[in-house]
């Protein structure tokens, strides 16, 4: 106020600077807010040391004191251990895990623990019994046959599948409200765009939408899906080329990108090779990476994300990616263990700010995917761009 107070003329802006640098690990503020004296704008953490709360079995406490010093191993790297202490031990213990907490400290030097650094997972198939109702027979053998289920996939509470998530690590993930085929064809089927925005509704922080979309329908499922985005909150676009055997480039999507373009959300396509899901609706694999070209030629300010990582074509989608800034890949569906070394490479290293993490669950479980991600022993700064970052900016998420 004493600044403004001893101005010459009045000026839109005014600098605040923070008391202490570091990471802004929450943030409030957003432009045209007002605010209080005391009121927090952004929460910033210094990241230099981190603490780690860890559950300790009650017959080794005697062995817990401050200053003991201890050995940390994290799932994000599997081959190096850190160095830590402990600085408290909590006077409480839990009954029924017969556990007490313990506070370690330990440096962290080149930020490679993050701050609550938990995934985006950003292909999820909703799988409640409600879902379920909505999708053709063929799906049990298709997993059976296809991805190696055991069994038939039973359907799956949200408050499970939000379990499923805790347990690997994965903090929200976008819900698809699938568009698979013209209706009235064998296999073919859309899921209500209603169903997952229920979903999202009752879990707004950890579920977004993303909203199928059926190019054999016009104009009509255009604006159906301009309601999604504006009514429904959903935040993309996706869509199955190969259920309709039109590729990415063809004339029938454009008017989908062009909304998209309107409506400032990305588009998440199938690229590689697809597979037979009904046998009596057996589709060519039409998503051909290389057909991206034309489209983010044409559409240079849409944001395409190409889904299921583009296998076998996955050096033609690195080419997109590398080529296009709007191009990015996510990489769902296919296990991470069996990744081809050129993908691997290029999301370690010169596109690592391109690659979203994805499942495509259930195709791919949670937590064997985590697992298998850390496995990859990659640089510790991919991990928060891979893992989280590049989907926060692509789908616009707080």
């Amino acid at each position: 106020m004493r600044e403004l107070a001893g101005g010459q003329a009045a000026r839109r802006t005014l600098t605040f600077r923070a008391p202490a640098g570091g990471v802004v690990t929450d943030k409030k503020a957003v432009q045209g807010m007002r605010f209080m004296p005391g009121e927090m704008l952004y929460q910033i953490a210094d990241l230099s040391s981190v603490w780690v709360l860890a559950d300790v079995s009650e017959q080794d406490l005697a062995a817990m004191r401050p200053g003991t010093r201890a050995q940390l191993r994290v799932a994000a790297y599997p081959s190096r251990s850190f160095d830590a202490r402990v600085t408290f031990v909590y006077p409480t213990l839990n009954a029924e895990t017969r556990t007490v907490p313990v506070r370690l400290e330990l440096p962290n030097p080149g930020g490679a623990l993050p701050a609550g650094l938990r995934a985006i997972d950003a292909v999820v198939n909703i799988w409640t019994e409600e879902a379920l109702s909505h999708r053709p027979d063929w799906k049990d053998g298709f997993f059976v046959g296809k991805v190696k289920s055991k069994g038939p996939m039973p359907g799956l509470s949200l408050e499970r599948m939000l379990a499923k998530m805790d347990d690997a690590g994965i903090g929200c993930a976008g819900l698809v409200a699938s568009r698979t085929g013209r209706l009235g064809l064998p296999g073919s089927y859309h899921m209500p765009y209603e169903v997952v925005a229920r979903a999202c509704e009752a879990h707004p922080d950890r579920f977004f939408g993303l909203a199928g979309i059926d190019p054999t329908q016009g104009m009509s499922g255009v604006r159906a899906f301009e309601d999604a985005v504006r009514n429904m909150g959903f935040r993309a676009a996706h869509a199955y080329p190969h259920w309709f055997e039109l590729a990415p480039d063809h004339a029938k999507w454009y008017p989908y990108y062009a909304k998209c373009c309107e409506l400032d959300v990305p588009v998440l396509t199938q690229v590689g090779q697809s597979l037979i899901y009904s046998p009596d609706q057996r589709l060519r694999s039409v998503g051909r990476p290389i057909t991206l070209d034309a489209v983010a030629c044409d559409f240079p300010e849409l944001t395409l994300c190409g889904i299921h990582v583009g296998i076998p074509w996955h050096d033609e989608m690195i080419a997109m990616a590398w080529k296009h800034e709007n191009v990015h890949i996510v990489a769902d569906a296919h296990s991470p263990r069996y990744w081809p070394p050129s993908f691997v490479h290029y999301l370690n290293s010169y596109g690592r700010s391109k690659v979203l993490f994805g499942t495509d669950f259930p195709v791919l479980d949670f937590a064997r995917t985590m697992d298998e991600v850390a496995e990859l022993q990659l640089k510790p700064e991919v991990y928060p761009a891979f893992l989280r970052d590049n989907a926060r900016r692509v789908f616009r998420l707080p």
